[in-house]
């Protein structure tokens, strides 16, 4: 009987560990999963970053490309037309008004 009780309390310890032991690779598991999500985020996450910094370069070269065209154009009328500066040959404007003094 005491043999057969022993028996039983034993089985039952084995049980106990092995349903910890169960419990314990079911938490390992998701430990895992969980750390390579997050790794797989991180990796989302820097080629997100470095798409952005190569569109905001892109953008960058762009702007720079352009304001060197523009001062070029710029440089050009001006060097073709050196009288292209805002003063007006006294032919094109008016006459001045005529002022009237009255004595």
């Amino acid at each position: 009987m005491e043999q057969q009780r022993l028996a039983t309390e034993k089985r039952q310890r084995e049980a106990q560990r092995a349903e910890e032991l169960k419990r314990l690779e079911v938490e390992r598991e998701k430990i895992a999963t969980e750390k390579e999500r997050g790794a797989e985020e991180r990796k989302a996450l820097e080629a997100a970053r470095t798409a952005e910094i190569e569109r905001l370069m892109a953008l960058q070269k762009k702007c720079t490309e352009e304001r060197a065209r523009r001062l070029l154009a710029k440089q050009q009328v001006t060097a073709a037309s050196p009288q292209a500066t805002v003063t007006f040959s006294p032919s094109v404007l008016p006459p001045p008004p005529t002022i009237l003094r009255l004595t």
